[in-house]
């Protein structure tokens, strides 16, 4: 059993600083200096995996992980510089195991590309649910060190699709777009992540792997155009009832963004205090800052916010409202909403890139206000998935799906998160329509009512 296993298969809590690992005995034992070396790295790497899942990121301090470890401090540091590069360190070892061992298994599998899909998948689930604290770790922990850990995650998330796009090429034949792998894997990681916070709260039965699994591996193939699944209709999409309302909401003129805007030297601080995450570290942005940085007096701020956090979140708040208003468009709802689609979406990224300092929100600087920011982040990647496929057509849909799509989009908005690149995000709008119509349609319909929609400019790879 390897040392990142000890640590998983370790109690959850530990009451004492205790080693998990048996120390190297003294005198001779043919290790040699490299060797020990080794031995040291990797009981350290298992270490920092059970003082994060005990005690959280910050809660895993050098004192904790060496005591774990069963090594000296002078051990730790001839080897990491500090508790942040041993952390990324170990994120990175355990990306690396996945991506072996999903690889390998692809590869090795017999059969057509479904085939070849179903047994990468339930490899990848089967290392997640035998090292659960490894993978919370890496998916959901390495989101609370600041920019540095979304940045690293998609990295890892890069790596896996290209194995994607290269599975495809090889077993299916097909060239699956760089941006519709990036959805495919940007679905698979949120979902991940929705289970391993279930089986934290729940129990490690909480949702059975192989049924993970299966659901992964249905979201892949809603991409392959020689599968071409989509969510199976039960009669009329909308029922003769309704009319009058979606009459209603034709008529009433959509919401403008700016209304949904604070008025005054609120919305002054909340602008400033986006603009500030995104250039400085965060722990550095206090309440005098954000009031200098907006030209208002410190008795201002203080009169409408607790502090920094209550401000960022007010104004994360503020970025989601204006995207959420746009995209409750009302021509989305009724029968046009396939051709209407195309024009929502290229408006809610059309101000993202009016705003890049949003765009850059999403991607990094929400990750370093905290969990109730990443909460926030996660909710609003939902709720504007919801108003974009509410309309869609086909009622009976896996209660999931928009989890998944939710996922794919936000993944594929992330990596344009710095303000250069943000404004490139309209060339997203086909791709991120195709993957919103493929479930509903099937890839040839998606591809062919894209085909008769306005032209849009597509994204080039990444």
């Amino acid at each position: 059993m390897s040392s990142l296993e000890i640590a998983d298969r370790s109690p959850r809590l530990r009451p004492s600083v205790e080693p998990i690992y048996d120390r190297l005995p003294r005198g001779p034992h043919h290790l040699g200096r490299a060797g020990v070396v080794r031995n040291q790295r990797m009981r350290i790497h298992g270490a920092m995996i059970e003082a994060v899942a005990a005690n959280g990121y910050e809660g895993a301090t050098v004192k904790r992980v060496i005591g774990l470890a069963g090594v000296s401090r002078r051990a730790f540091y001839e080897q990491f510089t500090d508790k942040r590069s041993c952390f990324v360190a170990t994120c990175d070892l355990v990306a690396a195991r996945w991506l072996k061992r999903v690889d390998t298994a692809f590869r090795e599998a017999k059969g057509d590309l479904r085939t070849k899909m179903r047994t990468a998948l339930r490899t990848f689930v089967d290392e997640v649910a035998r090292s659960p604290k490894s993978a919370h770790m890496v998916l959901v922990d390495s989101l609370c060190i600041g920019s540095e850990g979304p940045i690293r995650l998609r990295r890892v998330a890069v790596s896996f699709e290209r194995l994607l796009r290269a599975g495809y090429a090889d077993a299916g034949g097909c060239e699956l777009q760089p941006q519709v792998a990036r959805a495919i894997i940007g679905g698979i990681q949120r979902a991940t992540c929705l289970h391993l916070a279930r089986e934290r709260s729940c129990g490690p039965r909480a949702v059975e792997a192989q049924a993970l699994a299966r659901e992964m591996l249905r979201w892949a193939m809603l991409f392959d155009p020689a599968c071409n699944p989509r969510v199976e209709s039960a009669g009329q999409t909308h029922q003769a009832g309704e009319a009058d309302l979606q009459e209603d909401l034709v008529a009433a003129p959509p919401v403008r963004p700016e209304d949904r805007r604070p008025a005054g030297g609120k919305a002054t601080l909340l602008d400033a205090v986006l603009r500030l995450a995104t250039t400085e570290p965060y722990e550095d942005v206090g309440p005098l800052r954000i009031a200098d940085e907006a030209g208002v007096p410190l008795d201002t701020f203080l009169e409408l916010f607790a502090g920094r956090d209550d401000c960022f979140l007010a104004a994360f708040d503020m970025l989601g409202d204006e995207l959420l208003a746009i995209a409750a468009d009302p021509s989305l709802i009724g029968p046009e909403w396939t051709t209407a689609l195309p024009r929502v979406v290229g408006a809610v990224l059309r101000h993202l890139a009016e705003h890049p300092v949003y765009a850059q929100t999403i991607a990094t600087s929400v990750y370093a206000a905290g969990p109730a920011a990443v909460e926030r982040s996660l909710q609003l990647a939902l709720d504007l998935t919801s108003l974009l496929t509410e309309s869609a057509p086909g009622i009976v849909r896996p209660a999931t799906l928009n989890e998944w799509l939710a996922g794919a989009i936000w993944q594929m908005i992330q990596t344009y998160g710095t303000v250069e690149r943000a404004r490139s995000l309209p060339a997203l709008t086909q791709p991120i329509t195709q993957v919103l119509l493929t479930p509903f349609l099937g890839v040839d319909a998606a591809q062919e009512a894209l085909g008769c929609a306005e032209p849009q400019t597509t994204a080039a790879a990444l």
